[in-house]
């Protein structure tokens, strides 16, 4: 086992969490065993996991004492990884039936006087004795790890194509810190430039340089970049930063990387007041003579020379109508000439959209892989798009619905750049290593592909907006729950559910203002406005009575009714179960666990997923909102228009999904299989290479 201190136990927990798989060692052989290692086995059953043969092999070569030390361990970090580290105590400590059964003028008396003691009074109602949990939630085996297992996660985050999410970042951390000399084995180029400024500040904070991936800062945005991730700002550029008071050697080593870099100054002009900001922090006049060329971009900068950029030859084309003359400028940069592809062939006339798709299609392998997939979605979508949910670069996990307002192009054309982009995907994947035959689960056309996760709730598991995880057989109720703590002074959370028809008409609601809704056999467990040690709420939805009601979409929100932003407060957690008996077991049972995120938002309003009931699916959202106060505060009375706008938005959002990812891999290095017993490698919901396998996806699929 390896030794016990933070550092370990977070990198444990992280191998625990995106593999099930745990590092132990054989200990000496113990002949005569106690009952310990049965108990054992038996207690994780609680928390959704069994122990697989090959861990169970190791450790019956544990003694008893052993065994109970590692326990505790194991526990800690179950507990954790499911929010079952918390004591959840509803308003109505019987619901849910206790809340259907109770008539409306008990509900409003009870909430009446907690709020009139400002949370401090509660319902003294005996406990009644629950029958042990009658749902047979799937275990999730744990198995043996290494080491060598850490590294790879961390070798696959660093080699990812697309920013990583919060608890990527974390977890990077962890293993990096935990094991110092990892940064060895990472000697290749870091594709994703937002990773490469947050392993260029993992590597300053543990070995005081960044020697080692030096070689990776190959132009002037890559070292922006990297003195914003050391002043802890956002390295995707979308929000300015503060720089820091930066040392002398920091300064030298920055200067020192700008100088390396090919032409600058363009490169610079781009950010223009972000640079002359550093360059107060980095003094270069100070080392003029050291890095001459760093030392004159700056002062062209601060003197207000003219730099004509790249960018600016390109947009007089533009304005000049000059289109095909733009493409061939563009042809430079494959990845700008993608993004502006549709901007191209809408506004030149048919002779010249053929010429620009000529060139696209001999350059169109120089753009990254992550344009490209999204350009060939974008043009699959356009003919039929009516509008589009955007999600702007930066740290706020905000979304936004924008009606679509392009000019047409017309469908050949389309369907010509289509496949100018999956032939340029197919080119560069055959460049990777053969798969061999593959089998892919049409349940991924479900999953999407993981962009846009740098504002990534942390959670049980990594999901990706929009993706539709199809809810269990047994599943009868969705249980969501939210458990929070006073901030600086009275805290009320709500815990909201928006119900709409297949038209996205209302439908009703369930929230502190109306805890019962009969007709679909659902309710709320009561309001509760204060948390001094913590507070819980929770919202059962009988998911097949509400479709026989015809309420389609559930809309599960949270709200911060006194107005505190959820980062303000010291926890805040939201997440839902699946229950086929409901009324059997605790109303917190962690093996029922689906989803469980932490709300650490800079906003009041969220939307944790939504669910249709026709399709039975889960669509997750991890969304904040704009939250409004007009109707009696901040509630979802105030802001049903915007969940309506989000979710409708959202369900009808289709973005690049795995199976077409794994397809376009498979027939440029791989042969597809149709019987899953042929393959070699498998991409499935639920074995194989799975959605949630996201570092693996990031680095070796994208």
């Amino acid at each position: 086992m390896i030794c016990t201190n933070t550092k370990t136990y977070e990198a444990e927990k992280l191998l625990l969490r995106r593999k099930g798989r745990l590092i132990v060692e054989e200990g000496e052989w113990m002949p005569l065993r106690s009952g310990v290692l049965g108990a054992l086995a038996a207690n994780v059953t609680r928390w959704g996991y069994c122990f697989g043969p090959e861990l169970l092999a190791i450790l019956e070569t544990w003694s008893d004492n052993q065994l109970v030390l590692w326990s505790n361990r194991l526990f800690s970090m179950l507990r954790e990884l499911t929010g079952d580290d918390v004591e959840y105590e509803p308003f109505y400590p019987n619901f849910p039936r206790q809340v259907m059964n109770a008539s409306c003028v008990e509900l409003y008396i009870n909430a009446l006087i907690h709020y009139a003691t400002e949370g401090t009074w509660l319902p003294d109602y005996p406990e009644v004795m629950r029958p042990l949990l009658e749902d047979q939630p799937r275990l999730k085996v744990l198995e043996v790890g290494t080491e060598e297992d850490l590294l790879a996660i961390a070798g696959d985050m660093l080699m990812a194509r697309v920013p990583l999410a919060p608890l990527d970042r974390v977890e990077l951390e962890a293993i990096l810190r935990a094991m110092p000399g990892s940064f060895v084995h990472f000697s290749e180029d870091i594709p994703c430039k937002e990773n490469l400024a947050l392993a260029g500040r993992l590597c300053m904070a543990i070995h005081g340089t960044v020697a080692p991936m030096a070689h990776c800062f190959r132009n002037a945005t890559d070292v922006l970049r990297l003195a914003v991730a050391l002043s802890n700002g956002d390295a995707s550029l979308g929000i300015p930063c503060r720089f820091r008071a930066f040392s002398r050697a920091v300064r030298r080593m920055l200067l020192g990387l700008l100088e390396n870099c090919g032409d600058i100054e363009a490169d610079m002009a781009r950010w223009e007041s972000r640079w002359l900001r550093l360059g107060e922090r980095l003094h270069p006049g100070e080392y003029g003579k050291d890095f001459p060329k760093a030392y004159a971009a700056f002062r062209k900068l601060r003197e207000g020379e003219k730099i004509r950029s790249w960018n600016g030859r390109i947009e007089i084309l533009l304005e000049q109508g000059r289109y095909l003359e733009a493409a061939r400028w563009l042809a430079a940069r494959p990845g700008e000439f993608a993004r502006r592809l549709d901007l191209l062939l809408r506004k030149a006339d048919a002779e010249t959209q053929q010429a620009i798709l000529e060139l696209f299609a001999g350059y169109a392998s120089g753009a990254s892989t992550m344009v490209l997939l999204q350009l060939r979605q974008h043009l699959e979508n356009r003919p039929s798009i009516e509008s589009r949910l955007v999600f702007p670069k930066g740290a706020a996990a905000r979304a936004y619905r924008l009606e679509a307002e392009l000019p047409p192009i017309d469908e050949a054309v389309c369907r010509k750049a289509m496949a100018i982009c999956e032939d340029a995907l197919r080119s560069k994947y055959a460049e990777r290593t053969p798969l061999g035959k593959v089998w892919i689960d049409p349940a991924l056309r479900g999953y999407y592909v993981p962009f846009g996760m740098r504002n990534a709730s942390k959670g049980l598991r990594t999901l990706v907006r929009g993706s539709r995880i199809p809810l269990e057989e047994s599943c009868r109720t969705i249980r969501a729950f939210i458990w929070w703590k006073n901030g600086s002074s009275r805290t009320d959370i709500d815990l909201s559910c928006a119900l709409f028809d297949e038209r996205w008409g209302n439908a009703g609601h369930l929230s502190y203002t109306n805890l019962q809704e009969s007709g679909i056999n659902s309710c709320h467990s009561g309001d509760v406005i204060s948390a001094p040690k913590g507070a819980c709420e929770f919202i059962d939805i009988d998911v097949d009575q509400a479709a026989k009601a015809g309420v389609r979409y559930l809309a599960f929100n949270i709200f911060s009714y006194s107005a505190q932003p959820f980062d303000t407060l010291p926890e805040c957690r939201m997440g839902w179960m699946a229950r086929s008996k409901p009324g059997s077991g605790e109303v917190f049972e962690p093996s029922t666990v689906r989803d469980r995120i932490d709300i650490r938002s800079h906003s009041c309003s969220g939307l944790m997923m939504l669910v249709d009931t026709f399709e039975r699916c889960v669509i997750w959202c991890d969304l904040e909102m704009a939250a409004e106060d007009h109707l009696g505060g901040i509630n979802i009375e105030s802001n049903r228009a915007a969940v309506w706008e989000i979710c409708s938005s959202i369900a009808e959002d289709r973005r690049p999904d795995l199976y077409t990812l794994f397809r376009l891999h498979a027939e440029a290095r791989g042969e597809l299989v149709e019987e899953e017993t042929e393959a070699d490698i498998r991409f499935a919901p639920d074995r194989g290479i799975t959605p949630f396998d996201t570092e693996v996806i990031m680095a070796e699929y994208i």
